[in-house]
């Protein structure tokens, strides 16, 4: 029955981007993952991802909020992650500055910024699942190592 399904999703999907009509791919997407996600064969997590990444990605553009809640949320327990805040990094870290209230002078500039400086990889499990765990590792440590770089020839420290 599953396979049925599978099927059925890979025509919706072929049949939705004819048309143009991205939305409609995202949710079938984000459908045929939960799907592959509950038939849970061995091939299934990886495939289930990339569609996840790929419905987020759209979604983004489109910005398709509850879509976007809907397919982090299956991407976290996917990796097995069942309860977690929906917040970002950037927010948990604001907020833990903002209460525990470090003391940043040492690393402020002249006029008492500080500037935290994030980074994200977009597209990092699609790259990860096309380069394998050690090849998408090493591309981690060179972007590591860049950015230290530039921090460093900007005067920042780490």
């Amino acid at each position: 029955m599953l396979e049925d399904a599978a099927r059925h999703f890979e025509v919706a999907l072929e049949a939705n981007a004819k048309m143009g009509a991205r939305p409609w791919v995202a949710y079938a997407e984000l459908g045929y993952a939960r799907m592959l996600l509950a038939r849970s064969e061995a091939r299934d997590q990886a495939r289930a991802l990339g569609l996840l990444d790929r419905a987020l990605e759209t979604a983004r553009e489109l910005g398709m909020k509850l879509l976007v809640e809907k397919a982090v949320a299956l991407r976290l327990r996917a990796q097995g992650v069942e309860r977690i805040s929906l917040e970002t990094s950037i927010d948990a870290v604001a907020s833990a500055v903002e209460q525990e209230q470090p003391n940043f002078r040492q690393h402020a500039a002249p006029d008492g910024t500080v500037t935290i400086l994030f980074t994200d990889i977009e597209g990092s499990t699609a790259m990860t699942e096309r380069l394998g765990d050690t090849r998408a590792q090493d591309v981690l440590r060179e972007h590591a190592a860049i950015i230290r770089e530039q921090v460093r020839a900007h005067a920042g420290s780490r």
